[in-house]
């Protein structure tokens, strides 16, 4: 059985509890080193652009499959002029 674990976060300076699993958190935060960012600004980021009938737990883990997919993309598909920003990416697939 996967076990989740659950993380306070901060939301428009609010308190709302996470719920991933270890592979999941470790997901985020290799996205977060990647691009230099906090991991609160990267689920503001994610809950501002998220579709509103996602939840954020939601829209967190579809954010981390698009984003994977698209620097997978860039690694191995295309040229150096077709590469894409994951991060951008990532955030218009979530919408």
């Amino acid at each position: 059985m996967v076990k989740t674990s659950s993380h306070i976060i901060h939301i428009n300076n609010k308190k709302t509890s996470i719920r991933l699993t270890q592979t999941e958190w470790n997901a985020v935060n290799t996205i977060c080193e990647k691009e230099n960012l906090k991991r609160t600004i990267l689920f503001n980021l994610i809950n501002q652009n998220k579709n509103k009938e996602l939840s954020l737990t939601a829209s967190i883990r579809l954010f981390s499959i698009i984003y994977f997919k698209k620097t997978l993309l860039n690694k191995f598909y295309l040229n150096k002029t077709q590469q894409s920003q994951p991060i951008f990416d990532a955030i218009k697939g979530i919408a």
